[in-house]
This record gives C-alpha cells, sequence and structure tokens, in this order.
C-alpha cells in the first residue's frame, strides 16, 4: 500500500524528464513551485551584466524518478531545463515513498 502513495497525487503532477550523473533519463510525473512567492516579474531589469534570477524551486519526484546509486543533475519540465541542486529520498519504513529537493533554472545563480 506504501508503494501507491506517491501514484495518488502524481496524476495532479506534470510530466518531467530527469537526468542523472551517468546520462540516463526517466520520465515521470512531478511538481515543481518556486520556494520563494515573491513576484519575480521583471526582476531582470535589476540584475547586473551577466546574471540571472537565482529563484528557487520545490521539487517533489515519483520514487522511479531516480535509479539507486545515482545522483540526479537536471530536469526539464514545460520545455524549459533546471538543475537539481539538491535531492532527497523519502522513506516510511522500508518503504520509498517519493524524492524531494531544489531546484533552479539552468543557468541561474545563487
Amino acid at each position: 500500500m506504501m508503494e501507491q502513495v506517491f501514484a495518488r497525487v502524481a496524476r495532479f503532477g506534470r510530466d518531467m524528464t530527469i537526468t542523472d550523473d551517468e546520462g540516463n533519463s526517466v520520465t515521470c510525473k512531478g511538481f515543481l513551485q518556486p520556494v520563494d512567492t515573491l513576484d519575480t516579474e521583471g526582476i531582470d531589469l535589476f540584475q547586473g551584466p551577466g546574471m540571472v534570477s537565482g529563484v528557487k524551486y520545490l521539487l517533489l519526484l515519483a520514487p522511479e524518478a531516480v535509479g539507486p546509486g545515482r545522483r540526479a543533475e537536471h530536469l526539464i519540465c514545460q520545455g524549459k531545463e533546471y538543475e537539481i541542486l539538491g535531492l532527497r529520498d523519502i522513506w516510511c519504513g522500508e518503504t520509498l515513498t517519493h524524492w524531494e529537493g531544489v531546484a533552479r533554472k539552468k543557468g541561474g545563480c545563487l
């Protein structure tokens, strides 16, 4: 039953392609939401030359998104590419229920 935890909400997620450190890709459902709820429209007007917005995103992924012993590097969601800054596995007992992490748009600054 615990294997079904993420599956119950996955239908509300978006299609994502996750690429790991060995170049393997997995397509799955996931959730991506800005961590900072501040309106970032027009933020580029205040950035210095060569700088881009460093808005971070909360990332929730299905258990099958990352293979055993692998590290997720980046994802593509709705045609946009994101770097995965950190990701950790979430367990309930002995069952991996999902992955939680933080991402930013590819090329962003911290």
